[in-house]
């Protein structure tokens, strides 16, 4: 291996003399120096390091391919640069070899016998871009295209080492729930730190296992089920807060669905009406949102979470539970004072479109059981009457034409189930409720379209 290495800054002295006096071709001039450095790290890995028992070998192995490296960047003599130039370039292949080796033999390792291998993993990845310039200048490349493919590697080998590693030495997997989201933010901290995208995005994947470890282990551990949820809010805190001059990525929209996943499957496994634990989630992430002005953090934390307090409320409790409207009404709630603060704001519409469709659908659904339950199928189109009115009115009152047209055409379906159903399976007592009660609504509407009709024509 020494000989090789002796060898290659020879070869690599020889062909810079041979630029200066002008008799080698400067194309493809970097190419016999390359090939015995890369030789030199076969032989080092086969002839040195491969007899070894294992822990010593992948510990020897980092620690030779690392201080190669950083002695170049370190050791400012133009001399040693020279001489070791070609080694530091080609230990990139060294190092990947290192790791895959790695992960091949990690459950032979001890914690310690783990860290050197981690920390060589980690200078590799802070030192991609360096490493990158040097192969460019040895090969004398004189494009700049930027490549960061290098340093995304081994930042994804890098927490790959560490995820394994963990895993190995964990007593249980229910200890992702806290690991996960620590190592999560730990890996946003570095990037914060360094300015560097690539050691985050991978990082933002252990909330996913600390998610799947809450589906698995969160029933057997109640109290350590609540750390993804709460680690998520941390994150989410923090980059609202301090971290979020970083790139230009969203990464509120992001880590809300997972906020809001980790707290629908604890509350949904802990207590009786999860829907109100969601509906306060969903109120808490659509002000938040709102505040910041981010449409997306709105549709992805707040407006999913109603969506899915309503869909629980419907599908869980019983048609004469008289709670269940309490997700509802919060829906349509937010839909008004949304439509009211920002019906010109075409960004807020989806938002507003997704409150406003879960908010009605479930009240659609919730009001017909609950009433076909207790007045043992009678009175639907009564109640869809009534309940066309009070849209129509709150239409009126917050000047928006989709609640509108939803009571309107919500009082067709009534006079439709009316002339159709009612006047063939009700009774006469009924069938005459019926009409006097859809009567007295189309009076009430005809009237207010009368009176107010130069008012509703502005706006309309």
């Amino acid at each position: 291996a020494l000989v090789s290495a002796a060898y290659t800054a020879l070869v690599r002295h020889d062909g810079d003399c041979m630029k200066t006096s002008g008799d080698s071709n400067k194309a493809g001039a970097w190419m016999p120096p390359i090939l015995p450095a890369t030789i030199t790290w076969g032989i080092t890995l086969f002839g040195i390091f491969m007899p070894w028992q294992y822990p010593s070998a992948i510990n020897g192995l980092w620690l030779t391919v690392t201080a190669v490296m950083l002695s170049y960047f370190l050791v400012k003599h133009p001399r040693w640069q020279a001489w070791v130039g070609d080694l530091a370039a080609t230990s990139i292949f060294a190092a990947l070899a290192a790791a895959w080796w790695y992960l091949g033999g990690y459950p032979e390792l001890a914690v310690h016998q783990s860290a050197l291998p981690l920390l060589g993993a980690a200078a590799f990845w802070y030192m991609s871009p360096q490493l990158v310039h040097v192969w460019d200048k040895l090969t004398e490349n004189d494009q700049k295209p930027g490549n960061l493919a290098l340093e995304w590697i081994f930042s994804v080998l890098f927490w790959v080492m560490m995820a394994t590693t963990l895993s190995q030495h964990m007593e249980s997997g229910a200890s992702w729930m806290l690991a996960g989201g620590l190592l999560a933010i730990s890996g946003h901290a570095v990037a914060q730190l360094t300015r560097r995208i690539s050691i985050l995005i991978p990082a933002l994947l252990f909330h996913l296992g600390a998610l799947h470890a809450l589906v698995i282990h969160g029933n057997n551990e109640p109290g350590l089920g609540w750390m993804p949820a709460l680690l998520l809010l941390i994150h989410l805190a923090l980059v609202d807060t301090r971290w979020n001059n970083l790139a230009k990525i969203h990464l509120r929209p992001i880590l809300a669905p997972g906020l809001v996943a980790a707290v629908c499957i604890h509350a949904f496994r802990e207590f009786d009406r999860p829907d109100l634990i969601i509906t306060a989630l969903g109120l808490a992430m659509i002000m938040w949102a709102y505040r910041r002005k981010d449409t997306a953090f709105a549709i992805a934390g707040g407006a999913s979470s109603l969506l899915i307090a309503c869909a629980g409320t419907l599908i869980m409790h019983g048609g004469q539970d008289w709670l269940r409207y309490l997700p509802i009404a919060a829906a349509l709630v937010t839909h008004a004072l949304l439509w009211r603060q920002s019906h010109d704001d075409n960004r807020w519409k989806p938002t507003r479109v997704l409150l406003l469709a879960a908010g009605l659908i479930a009240l659609f659904f919730s009001a017909s059981i609950h009433v076909q339950q207790s007045f043992d199928g009678s009175g639907l189109a009564i109640c869809w009457a009534l309940l066309a009115t009070l849209l129509f009115c709150a239409g009126l009152a917050i000047r928006c034409r989709p609640y509108r047209l939803i009571g309107l055409y919500w009082l067709a379906a009534a006079v439709l189930h009316v002339v159709f159903i009612d006047v063939v399976q009700m009774e006469t007592l009924g069938r005459i409720l019926s009409f006097i009660i859809l009567g007295l609504v189309l009076l009430t509407l005809g009237f207010l379209y009368n009176r107010f009709q130069e008012t509703i024509r502005k706006f309309l």
